[in-house]
């Protein structure tokens, strides 16, 4: 694995460690009048949150690390490429990542796949950003392979883009469960994607199935 990579997958990961903490301090400690909704009573424990949520965490970097060991020809090319196609490369990655997500998140809410797995993490019916990772293991499993495959069907895209869609996959799920609204026009994107996801847990579960882009769910007549 090249170093250059190497280094950058562990700068987002601490990225993506800072920003989770952050924001779940946010939302339960400084800021909880900005909470998008009060918190209900769910019957998961804190020692069970943090045993899942490591436990996921595990699984993701194994999957990670172990597909840009074994596959890196695949997912990434060392072929440098100008910023805009850095930015192309990662913005295409993503749209084709967040749409099979849209459908395997669809699927996730048939009734078995609920009762079984992705009710798991609707247990949480007002998710914070520790929560965000708080999934059955094949959901979580399930999550990570798509963006791996999708890099896999786009590329080999350049160490740069890799590492920018990476960076905006987990800022966006951490932001997206955030469950708390800022009085800042820098935020907007955020408290957009916040809402969205609100609506999906406490309002309509049928509803807002896409991860980062909502035209898939325009699409296909599931956005509110």
């Amino acid at each position: 694995m090249p170093q250059d990579l190497l280094i950058g997958v562990i700068i987002v990961l601490a990225w993506s460690g800072i920003l989770m903490a952050g924001m779940q301090y946010a939302a339960v400690v400084k800021y909880p009048d900005r909470r998008i909704r009060e918190p209900r009573p769910n019957r998961v424990t804190l020692k069970t949150k943090i045993i899942n949520v490591i436990g996921n965490m595990s699984i993701a970097l194994m999957m990670i690390f172990g597909a840009l060991i074994f596959l890196q020809e695949q997912l990434i090319s060392t072929v440098s490429v100008p910023w805009y196609q850095v930015i192309f490369q990662a913005i295409v990655t993503l749209m084709v990542y967040d749409f099979m997500y849209y459908f395997f998140h669809r699927c996730m809410h048939h009734p078995k796949a609920m009762k079984h797995c992705h009710g798991v993490h609707h247990y949480i019916r007002h998710p914070t950003a520790f929560e965000s990772i708080y999934v059955h293991p094949l959901e979580g499993i399930g999550g990570v392979f798509l963006l791996l495959f999708a890099t896999v069907l786009v590329g080999p895209i350049s160490v740069a883009s890799f590492l920018l869609a990476l960076f905006i996959y987990n800022t966006c799920n951490i932001l997206v469960h955030a469950n708390i609204v800022w009085d800042s026009k820098f935020m907007g994107l955020a408290n957009y994607w916040a809402k969205r996801h609100d609506i999906h847990h406490g309002v309509h579960l049928n509803r807002n199935y896409a991860s980062i882009f909502p035209f898939w769910d325009k699409m296909f007549g599931t956005y509110a």
